[in-house]
């Protein structure tokens, strides 16, 4: 990789890394929004009409397309949790996927009900995780050699799973969790959400 091209990368992971719980809404918007309003526009223009009519279709396209990334977006989070809901249950009643008549237990419904709930209510906590090990891998990516330098898998591995990769990490998710508590808390009766609170 050149060198233009690893400090974007190590660039972006770094707010990845620290910001993602602060942006991520903001990021759907926006990715959801660019992507309906090209849906939109590509509508448009193949439609007998005027500019109105593509600008029009451009502005309900960008509607639709937040709505389409923020439901996948919700629908993630509640399968990542009923996943993770429905592992659990098979390991604590003994039950297997290769049984499918174990998957009708009580406590493996019950672990994909709660798992289900929990993601939805730690949906923060996942975001804060899932963008620090994004933003790591980024980082971790620009200092790993070039793959025609790795012999083997093994090598690309240990390269790529570099010390920077854990430290970036666990920097990342102690600097947006500090950042949240500042943004949050405060010693006073009210809230002082500070400067970066315009970031939320």
């Amino acid at each position: 990789m050149t060198l233009a091209f690893d400090a974007i990368l190590i660039a972006v992971g770094l707010v990845l890394a620290t910001t993602g719980i602060f942006v991520y809404r903001k990021a759907l918007y926006g990715f959801g929004g660019l992507l309906g309003a090209a849906g939109g526009l590509l509508i448009g223009t193949n439609l007998t009409g005027g500019w109105l009519l593509v600008l029009g279709s451009a502005v309900v396209g960008a509607i639709v397309g937040i709505w389409l990334v923020l439901s996948a977006y919700r629908m993630a989070i509640l399968a990542a949790g009923a996943v993770s809901g429905l592992a659990i249950g098979l390991y604590a009643s003994g039950g297997s996927l290769a049984r499918p008549a174990t998957l009708a237990d009580p406590l493996v419904l019950v672990g994909l009900l709660a798992g289900a709930v929990a993601g939805w209510l730690l949906r923060r906590v996942i975001v804060l995780v899932v963008s620090a090990a994004w933003g790591a891998a980024l980082v971790s990516l620009a200092f790993a050699p070039p793959i025609g330098d790795v012999a083997d898998a093994a090598e690309l591995v240990d390269a790529f799973v570099s010390p920077w990769l854990y430290g970036v990490f666990v920097a990342g998710i102690a600097v947006q969790i500090g950042l949240y508590a500042y943004l949050q808390y405060s010693d006073g009766d009210d809230p002082e959400p500070g400067l970066l609170g315009r970031f939320r």
